[in-house]
């Protein structure tokens, strides 16, 4: 993410609401798969879309640490950083994604994304 900006933790910027997947309306399109290269290589790749207040939003998911009670579960932090200088109050979908290579058994069955530490988007992980 950007060197320059203003960093917020979900739920600490201002999202205007709008049609979506989420419980809140700021997110949709969410999907997860993992991939089994071998018995011990796996790749999950969560992506989708939030909704941001202007185009100057940047947004990225990252591994949640701790990850939680249930290894069935990969819980990532979504992040916002506001870009310096003057952007337009327009209403944006930005993409966002996040992709892991893990070794030893993963076999996620849901992908959580934790917005302010609340959960924003259930996300189910497809095995392909």
């Amino acid at each position: 993410m950007p060197d320059q900006g203003q960093k917020h933790e979900g739920g600490q910027i201002d999202l205007h609401g709008a049609a979506g997947k989420g419980a809140d309306g700021h997110y949709r399109d969410f999907h997860a798969y993992e991939h089994r290269l071998s018995s011990q290589l796996a790749v999950t790749v969560v992506m989708g879309e939030v909704q941001v207040p202007n185009p100057g939003v940047e947004v990225s998911l990252s591994y949640a640490v701790p990850q939680g009670i249930n290894p069935a579960i990969l819980l990532l932090r979504i992040e916002f950083y506001q870009r310096p200088g003057i952007w337009p109050q327009v209403l944006t979908w930005k993409q966002v994604h996040f992709a892991r290579i893990s070794t030893g058994p993963a076999n996620y069955t849901q992908a959580d994304v934790v917005s302010g530490g609340l959960i924003a988007v259930h996300v189910p992980v497809q095995h392909v």
